[in-house]
């Protein structure tokens, strides 16, 4: 009798180690063959709704600014918003060097504005998956003649 409960009692904690405890999740590799990826736990306590946030990594974007009109690009108002959750938003005014670095940008889609008195609003869609340059050219306002 002892030895017949000692034997279920070994079964059904297997049986929870296997399901309680499944450390690995599948996915499917550029072969197709199945491997097993470690699931933190702790992305689910964080946000259970996002395990993607939880395994971006940061790129830097950096915005080299100029003018149509040889003037100085400082003082330029530039937006970084993310597209995705959790739709972090940068801002920043453009010094007299005209380069803007946004550092720790989680890699996804993002807007990004700028704008400046007497010049048209630069707007632009962006993935950001690596590290990143872009070169801007705020272009003047043309005003119709009378």
């Amino acid at each position: 009798m002892l030895h017949c409960f000692v034997a279920r009692y070994h079964c059904l904690l297997l049986a929870f180690v296997f399901f309680a405890f499944d450390g690995f999740s599948s996915s499917t590799d550029y072969t197709g063959k199945v491997a097993a990826e470690p699931i933190s736990i702790q992305r689910y306590i964080d946000d259970p709704g996002s395990v993607d946030h939880a395994i971006r990594l940061n790129s830097t974007l950096t915005c080299n600014f100029s003018c149509t009109n040889g003037e100085s690009p400082a003082g330029t108002e530039v937006r970084l918003e993310c597209l995705e959750p959790p739709y972090t938003v940068f801002e920043q005014i453009v010094p007299e060097s005209g380069m803007v670095l946004f550092n720790g940008v989680e890699q996804a889609g993002y807007l990004l504005e700028a704008a400046k008195p007497g010049f048209d609003a630069f707007s632009l869609d962006i993935a950001i998956y690596t590290d990143t340059l872009v070169n801007i050219i705020m272009q003047e306002k043309r005003y119709k003649p009378p």
